[in-house]
């Protein structure tokens, strides 16, 4: 408890499915809004799985969170619920 607030944490446990980006971004949205929390924590590499057997695997599975949009469901459910999303993914960068 914080100065009488109860916070409340959600670990969000799944098997992501190894390269279904998409589906495993609405699995683990599906999950979050099944319960009410403060902060949400999703698996390590929770939209890509991970199971890389090449580093081509890992460059091609990467994603610029600025120009995909595939995390924009994520971020607003997080604004949306007021709540903090703990989420790791593989980052495509320069």
């Amino acid at each position: 408890m914080i100065g009488g607030f109860m916070l409340e944490i959600a670990l969000v446990q799944f098997e992501p499915k190894f390269g279904k980006l998409s589906e495993n971004v609405a699995t683990a949205l599906r999950l979050m809004k099944s319960k009410k929390a403060n902060i949400y924590v999703l698996p390590e590499l929770f939209c890509s799985g991970y199971t890389f057997k090449a580093k081509d695997d890992l460059n091609e599975l990467a994603i610029d969170a600025k120009v995909s949009g595939l995390l924009d469901p994520i971020r607003d459910f997080s604004q949306d619920s007021d709540a903090a999303v703990c989420a790791g993914y593989a980052e495509k960068c320069d």
